[in-house]
């Protein structure tokens, strides 16, 4: 088992028991990295502050059913599949604000006064 894999089993269990302390220590360790792995693809600071922050929010509601072996892989993971559902998210919502567009531009008349 290496020292990562060691330590990770040590905060997993930690974490399962609320340890508060740990929780920081993980995201002191990983908070910055995982947010330069998300601005790779998302370009706004509040964006990529809002993935990370869900991940880690994630991370705490979900740590008593954690079956995971490796912090690193299972963070960055969550951050990938965070970033891809919000590409997706901005893609409906541009068509759909073209479609809004299309629509105000055809069937709206203006208000005269």
């Amino acid at each position: 088992m290496s020292a990562e894999s060691a330590n990770d089993s040590k905060w997993i269990a930690q974490l399962k028991e609320g340890d508060r302390l740990t929780f920081a220590n993980i995201f002191n360790l990983y908070g910055k990295e995982l947010y330069e792995f998300a601005s790779r693809t998302i370009y706004t600071k509040e964006d990529c502050e809002e993935i990370v922050q869900d991940v880690f929010v994630s991370l705490w509601e979900r740590r008593e059913e954690l079956e995971i072996d490796s912090l690193r892989a299972y963070l960055f993971t969550s951050v990938k599949y965070k970033v891809i559902r919000y590409i997706k998210h901005l893609a409906v919502r541009r068509k759909y604000e073209e479609h809004y567009r299309h629509f105000e531009s055809n069937y709206i008349a203006p208000v005269e006064p």
